[in-house]
């Protein structure tokens, strides 16, 4: 597997359990540039609007009515960013071709992160955080092509990953059978130093 540099900002895409955020979190263990989940803001907010905060329809209604109040189909990012305080760190969970291109312009790189999908379900399953993250294979299929093809690529708030995808810098396969190896995979190829 080849390595890739990290600049001090990278964006984090790919689909539900590929190890978005193990990346990310590696990353900050190594090197101590922060990390954010772009979701987390929105389960927050399923959660006062009394909606399941796992269940990924909700959070893209919420993310597109976020884009549209704030006119800004990158807000997430952008709010991300304000959290760090600066413009280093880990964005994990870009799902919008204008997420990627705002972290670009910022002289950021797009990681993808890739693995098959029956592990990537399992995977989700494993470490189900709500009863909707247990779902058949084919139930998970259908929900990861709902954000991979936007339905209309020209709309700049709708989840749209293989925009994103294809904007990767740096695609990562995430094939690894356990966390652990996992890590050391991580590390040996964005050349992350050794744990403190």
């Amino acid at each position: 597997m080849s390595s890739f540099e990290l600049p001090p900002l990278i964006g984090i895409g790919g689909g539900n359990g590929s190890g978005k955020t193990t990346v990310g979190s590696e990353r900050f263990e190594r090197t101590g540039l922060p990390f954010m989940d772009s979701g987390d803001p929105l389960r927050v907010q399923a959660e006062i609007e009394g909606k399941d905060p796992e269940e990924r329809s909700n959070l893209r209604d919420i993310a597109r009515r976020w884009g549209e109040q704030y006119k800004d189909p990158a807000i997430l990012v952008k709010k991300a960013l304000e959290l760090f305080g600066q413009e280093a760190g880990s964005v994990v969970s870009v799902r919008r071709v204008a997420e990627a291109e705002y972290i670009k312009k910022l002289g950021g790189a797009i990681i993808w992160v890739e693995a098959p999908i029956d592990l990537r379900h399992q995977r989700v399953i494993s470490r189900a955080r709500g009863s909707s993250d247990i779902k058949t294979l084919e139930a998970f299929i259908a929900d990861e092509n709902k954000e991979m093809y936007s339905t209309d690529p020209s709309d700049p708030f709708n989840v749209h990953m293989s925009g994103v995808r294809d904007m990767a810098d740096f695609t990562f396969n995430n094939i690894a059978p356990s966390e652990e190896k996992s890590s050391e995979e991580i590390a040996r190829t964005f050349n992350l130093p050794s744990k403190q």
